[in-house]
């Protein structure tokens, strides 16, 4: 699990999904408000110094700065189609000071450039979600599509049939993981993808189970 934790760059979603569990079982049990908010403090602490020694590992902004959506497309020579895998940044865009830590100069871009880094976030987890790019065969692309989609809507269609502490897990983990993609980079082969699609249908077949059971007279 402590190895798992520190597997980049999605690692830390496992460990955000156990603290959101041990949160949601220690808030019912510590009575005194200012004990609850200290916890939460704490581990939101916690979680947020994880997330900044991670990213610091990465060249995020440098990513920022070329419109990227998958690693170094920019500097691809060959024959494959990589059409929409980069966008052009706007000429005025703001930089933070490089020696700030980097949760904070990933707020900070964010808030000062809203439209294109909503815009690179939000194609990043399109590709990674539809696990389809310009230069797989169109049958490979539909196939994912196909397999993905009811997959997804299943999965959402489950949440409503989980325990609370189950959901808690799925759902933080499913978010961080995601997120933690849309602010860096996705990848060529979809990979990043494999460690969300054991959650993925394990719930899908929740809804399947509950949706197609034979209902007992």
């Amino acid at each position: 699990m402590i190895f798992t934790f520190f597997i980049k760059p999605t690692g830390i979603a496992l460990f955000g999904a156990l603290l959101g569990v041990i949160a949601f079982a220690m808030y019912d049990r510590i009575q005194k408000p200012v004990l609850r908010i200290a916890m939460i403090t704490g581990l939101s602490v916690l979680l947020i110094l994880l997330a900044n020694e991670m990213m610091s590992k990465y060249l995020i902004m440098e990513n920022y700065q070329v419109g990227e959506i998958i690693y170094d497309v920019r500097t691809y020579t060959g024959d494959a189609p990589t059409g929409g895998l980069a966008i052009d940044p706007p000429n005025d865009l703001y930089f933070p000071l490089q020696s700030l830590p980097a949760v904070v100069k990933i707020f900070l871009f964010a808030i000062c450039n809203p439209l294109y880094w909503t815009k690179l976030t939000a194609l990043k987890i399109y590709y990674l979600l539809s696990h389809t790019r310009p230069f797989w065969s169109s049958v490979h692309n539909f196939y994912s599509l196909l397999i993905l989609i009811p997959s997804y809507v299943l999965s959402l269609v489950s949440f409503r049939r989980l325990d609370k502490p189950v959901l808690i897990f799925a759902t933080t983990f499913l978010l961080i993981h995601i997120l933690s993609v849309g602010i860096t980079s996705e990848d060529w082969d979809g990979r990043f993808l494999m460690p969300l699609l054991p959650a993925i249908f394990i719930l899908s077949g929740i809804a399947i189970n509950f949706t197609f059971k034979p209902k007992v007279s």
